[in-house]
């Protein structure tokens, strides 16, 4: 085995740890790309989405399955379709289910919103 002298393998310890120090400070993508959530509202028989931070041009909307009363075929009922640039809270987007229908669950496949859309 080489014998290398304590300096070179201090360089080197300290060099790892510096790299490994970067690292833990690079953001991940989810935490630079903003957020989206939906909250169900049986009150009033809709989905209320949000989303905020993303790609600046982008768009999101709420997403609601209803199903109508006595039972049958869901669907998914859309909200407006709002910028999902902004600032948290900015902008709220509500998918309604008709009357005759009930709200069953969150639209397209639980998530509550869509985006980009």
């Amino acid at each position: 085995m080489a014998r290398t002298s304590i300096g070179r393998r201090l360089r080197v310890i300290t060099g790892a740890v510096v790299v490994a120090g970067s690292v833990l400070v690079v953001a991940s993508p989810a935490q630079a790309a903003g957020a989206c959530s939906a909250t169900l509202n049986y009150s009033s028989n809709a989905v209320v989405a949000s989303c905020y931070g993303k790609t600046s041009g982008t768009y999101f909307r709420g997403a609601a399955t209803c199903e109508p009363l006595g039972g049958g075929t869901t669907h998914d009922r859309y909200g407006s379709r709002l910028p999902a640039s902004s600032g948290p809270g900015s902008y709220y987007s509500s998918a309604y289910c008709l009357s005759g229908e009930e709200l069953v669950g969150k639209g397209n496949g639980g998530l509550g919103y869509v985006w980009p859309a």
